[in-house]
């Protein structure tokens, strides 16, 4: 016989005309199965109050999808999460924001609370600098998350922009279960094929704009394979 399970899903917007606009969405069209809720506010203030609403015990799958990093995914912000046994975790990690200012004295602190010491990345070539970040930041989620429930794993894809070689942010996932990061594996495959379709669209578009002229072959034959998951 089939179990009976209930989703619950808490969404977490700061923007009051969004929120206004996010109630109104999940009143009308959240589907039945699911009884969706919304607060807010700041995340980082709303803290305890999301701990709360998913309680001790249950199963927490948290999305945590930030336009920046400040108050967000460093680890201190995350401690009571990551403390939090049967949680696993999806990060949007905006990587560009962090490549940009990990090296700048005046965010020392934020770097230092992000990767738990600055990290030092002189006279790295791009690829090996992004490998290190990313490195250091999955590392640091793992000494930090509860060992109750099993060792913690972790995997990340990076997101490229659309017209560019280059990554605008990496998602981050997290989860004690060995059976996690073969769904996690699936699911990149398939954000892999999607974005490098949507990539080679767009840089179609972009040239056929700038030349004013219709080219002759699909964007898919423009389709390179990427390596884009990286489960160290």
């Amino acid at each position: 016989m089939g179990k009976n399970t209930q989703f619950n899903s808490l969404f977490i917007e700061k923007d009051k005309k969004a929120y206004e606009k996010l109630i109104s969405y999940l009143d009308l069209s959240s589907p039945h199965e699911v009884e969706a809720a919304a607060q807010n506010g700041e995340f980082f203030d709303l803290r305890e109050s999301i701990l709360s609403w998913c309680g001790r015990t249950d199963f927490t799958f948290f999305f945590i999808d930030p336009t920046g990093w400040k108050k967000v995914v460093e680890i201190p912000t995350l401690i009571p999460f990551l403390e939090r046994p049967n949680s696993e975790f999806l990060i949007n990690f905006m990587y560009d924001f962090v490549l940009r200012t990990h090296t700048q004295e005046a965010f020392q602190e934020d770097m230092c609370a992000i990767f738990g010491n600055l990290p030092d990345t002189a006279g790295f070539p791009p690829k090996q600098r992004e490998e290190h970040l990313i490195k250091l930041y999955r590392q640091r989620l793992k000494e930090i998350t509860s060992k109750r429930g099993g060792v913690a794993r972790t995997a990340s894809v990076p997101i490229l922009y659309p017209l560019r070689d280059r990554t605008l942010y990496h998602l981050v996932y997290l989860t004690r279960h060995a059976k996690g990061l073969s769904v996690f594996m699936e699911a990149s495959e398939k954000i892999g094929y999607v974005q490098r379709r949507s990539r080679a669209q767009a840089k179609q578009e972009h040239r056929e704009s700038r030349t004013k002229q219709r080219e002759l072959f699909s964007a898919d034959n423009d389709i390179q394979i990427e390596e884009d998951t990286d489960l160290n």
